[in-house]
């Protein structure tokens, strides 16, 4: 199987990449139905990928390195590009996958190439370009819970030297939770004669459903013959109903647990109303000696209002965040011949941004009051980069990066307790409200890597590698209480030794492996904390040293034209090795902990047969599935923050008609009907589960011009 990768910049096999990465093809992600980049893990070893604010905001972590914080204002771990375009908040992660030629997950640190804040990895999404002759094809699902899918693109030419692309996809369903409202429950409510008492909200028995549109256009130019243009736009717009995760012990006034797993509670009707849109302009020129020259602008934005539930039919925190996310980034770099022995690529990058955020929380029936968060958080970052190998000998490489980055940020805001109908108890709880800060954070660091490559056969390449990653410091974005908590925590940084081989046996076998050590320094975590008022708050700061060791394979096997099999292992440690703090309880309490999302032992699998049914006909059978152990959603590894092993399978029959023109199928995800928790989250001394999807079922079917 040959797959092309642009994991060094620069198209290459898959198979002559020293790097650990998994990648995708177009027809592989259309199969395994990913829609989300949350779905992505499901078929890569050594990744997690969970939504942390509800179905939105998700956290990515690889080998044991995420960031395990759901706020909009903090850069993920594991960058995400897409086009090669860096998106620096976790709120822009929520978009769908559609019209894609490749999805790469780059394994460990990636820091002389891509951009900032790589100690875990990275995820590169690649779309599909304009094309020169014309095609186009269209695709519709329906399945469980009345769901209706659709995507599509065209493309062609647009004159001699313009080709131009369009390309969209909708997704409309009722959901899989029943919500439990106020009637009958806490209609009439208050806890004082003050506080207006908590109104009727009715019943809804399909709630948590979507409602996605999402578009983007192209367009190709070519002025002359070594100059390529390129500029691509996107919209998408949300109107989806918020998932609401189930309380698993009472809330602060008694109520609950009741019910199944799909049978929530919650006083508002809470939903997103978001719009994510931008653009990228990329120009390719390749110049007299070989080297190319290319720039990459791009603008990102998102608008957006959620609504997060605090699981209760009362109101104990019901939340309203509005995120207001600007990104502006300009890439530069060149990129010598790679017929040559030694082949290099310099560049420089710089990233401007700024978040508005907003917090309103109705506290009514806890502390008598509503308060309120309110910040804008701006950042520049620049860097400068080059790396370059030599092919000294036939059989040996040796790779040197480096990249400087400066990065800076500052955070403007105020946290209040509004007091709205003069009775609050939170100003005697909480005594530095309100709270207001103007902090500046700003830091250098030099990171890359050295690597060399051995490649004794065509078929066999052998390498180790020694890098640096870093990740820049920040604030924290969630509800500060306390003066001590608006000051920036500090950047993380990650040594990371691997060694790992890729090999090709008789063009029917692949087989990668890779065993690396992580020594991961200054780690940023998020815990709990003890507010007052019996109130926990997530705090962000530097805390802790751990190490990490594993190993993974990866195995592609096509025993015949009609079959062919994918697997990947997972092998994972993790420790917390020292806690700096001066409170000897914590200290005893963090200390030889797993780290979070890092679970230790993990299976995917995926598998096609073939077979012709006459008349240019061919039916093929799927079957995918992967396996997780038990693992800590939160690093203190309470025993109720731990998420149960579990192991799902799917299935597809799917019809093609000839020359692939047509295709009807008909499937099932999570055959099993397997539930279990991909995400636990601690309020006010409750705990609340959300659990994964459902059985699903239905049937889809495509048509392709050409």
């Amino acid at each position: 199987m040959e797959i092309v990768v642009t994991a060094q910049r620069r198209e290459e096999r898959l198979q002559d990449v020293g790097i650990t990465v998994t990648a995708f093809s177009a027809e592989e992600l259309r199969s395994l139905m990913f829609r989300q980049p949350v779905d992505v893990a499901s078929q890569t070893p050594a990744l997690e990928i969970r939504n942390t604010l509800g179905n939105a905001n998700p956290v990515i972590t690889i080998r044991g390195i995420g960031s395990n914080d759901p706020n909009t204002n903090v850069a993920p771990s594991a960058a995400v590009h897409v086009d090669e375009v860096y998106l620096g908040t976790n709120g822009l992660l929520s978009f769908q996958m559609f019209d894609l030629e490749r999805v790469e997950v780059l394994k460990g640190p990636q820091g002389t190439l891509f951009g900032r804040n790589t100690t875990a990895g990275s995820v590169n999404f690649i779309t599909r370009r304009p094309t020169r002759d014309f095609e186009a094809y269209v695709d519709a699902t329906y399945s469980r819970f009345n769901t209706r899918e659709t995507a599509g693109a065209i493309s062609g030419p647009l004159g001699e030297s313009v080709q131009g692309r369009i390309a969209f996809m909708t997704r409309h369903s009722d959901g899989h939770q029943t919500k439990r409202g106020t009637i009958g429950i806490s209609e009439g409510f208050t806890r004082h004669p003050n506080v207006p008492p908590i109104q009727a909200v009715e019943d809804v028995g399909d709630f948590a459903g979507s409602n996605v549109v999402s578009t983007r256009g192209s367009l190709a130019w070519q002025p002359a013959d070594s100059v390529e243009v390129v500029l691509t736009g996107h919209y998408s717009r949300d109107r989806s109903e918020q998932w609401i995760s189930k309380m698993v012990t009472p809330d602060v006034l008694g109520f609950g647990p009741e019910g199944g797993r799909d049978e929530v509670f919650e006083d508002i009707d809470p939903r997103i109303d978001g719009d994510q849109y931008g653009g990228r302009l990329r120009v390719d020129w390749d110049l007299d000696n070989g080297t190319t020259v290319t720039s990459i602008t791009a603008l990102e934005r998102l608008d957006r209002l959620q609504q997060e539930p605090d699981f209760s039919p009362f109101r104990i925190n019901s939340t309203d965040f509005d995120d207001n996310w600007r990104q502006l980034s300009q890439e530069v770099r060149l990129t010598s011949a790679t017929d040559q022995p030694f082949v290099w690529t310099a560049g420089a990058f710089w990233m401007t941004e700024t978040l508005g955020f907003f917090k309103s929380a109705n506290l009514a029936d806890f502390l008598l009051t509503e308060s309120l968060v309110d910040y804008v958080q701006d950042g520049e970052s620049w860097a400068i980069y080059g790396q370059g190998e030599w092919q000294f000998s036939d059989d040996w490489k040796l790779t040197l990066g480096l990249r400087f980055t400066d990065d800076e940020r500052s955070i403007d805001g105020e946290t209040t307790d509004l007091d709205t109908w003069g009775v609050s108890v939170g100003a005697a709880a909480f005594p530095e409200l309100p709270i207001r800060y103007d902090r500046k954070y700003s830091t250098t660091d030099l990171s890359g890597k050295v690597a060399l490559d051995w490649t004794p056969t065509d078929d066999l390449l052998v390498y180790g590698m020694f890098s640096k990653g870093f990740k820049s410091g920040g604030f924290d974005g969630s509800t500060i209480l306390t003066e001590i908590a608006t000051f920036p925590f500090d950047e993380e940084i990650l040594w990371a030794y691997e060694v790992g081989f890729k090999s090709t046996l008789a063009d029917t076998v692949q087989l990668n492996g890779a065993l690396y050590y992580y020594d991961f320094r200054d780690m940023q975590v998020t815990i709990r904390v003890d507010a007052g008022a019996g109130v926990t708050q997530s705090a962000r700061r530097n805390a802790a040293k751990a190490e990490l060791y594993g190993g993974e394979l990866e195995l592609w096997w096509r025993p015949s034209e009609q079959l062919s099999f994918k697997a990947g292992v997972a092998l994972l440690d993790s420790e917390v090795k020292d806690w700096r703090s001066d409170d000897p309880a914590e200290i005893e309490e963090f200390e030889g902990n797993r780290l979070a999302d890092a679970p230790e032992f993990t299976f995917n699998f995926s598998g096609r047969y073939e077979w012709p049914v006459g008349d240019g006909l061919r039916m093929a059978a799927m079957l995918d599935g992967h396996y997780s152990d038990e693992v800590f959603k939160e690093i203190s590894n309470d025993p109720e923050f731990l998420a149960r092993s579990h192991f799902i399978v799917n299935s597809r029959l799917e019809l093609n008609g000839r020359d692939d023109r047509w295709y009807v199928a008909a499937w099932a995800r999570n055959l099993t009907d397997r539930r279990y928790e991909t995400s636990i989250r601690p309020l006010f001394g409750t705990t609340a589960v959300l659990y994964n999807m459902p059985r699903t079922y239905g049937v889809s079917a495509g048509f392709r011009w050409h």
